[in-house]
């Protein structure tokens, strides 16, 4: 009997969630750094896209 820690699509939820985090400190970054605020705007809009479809 084998035990795992998570299944496939959890890890898939979790791999998702970890990149659109480090996407949003890029975004956020870029954003200060430059002020150009679209990117850290699609970045948002993709998360919140994402959240509402995986629901």
């Amino acid at each position: 009997m084998t035990y795992t820690i998570l299944d496939i699509g959890e890890r898939a939820e979790a791999a998702t969630l970890l990149g659109g985090v480090l996407l949003s400190i890029a975004a956020a970054y870029y954003t200060g750094a430059t002020g150009n605020w679209l990117p850290l705007l699609f970045v948002c809009v993709g998360t919140g896209l994402l959240v509402v479809l995986n629901e």
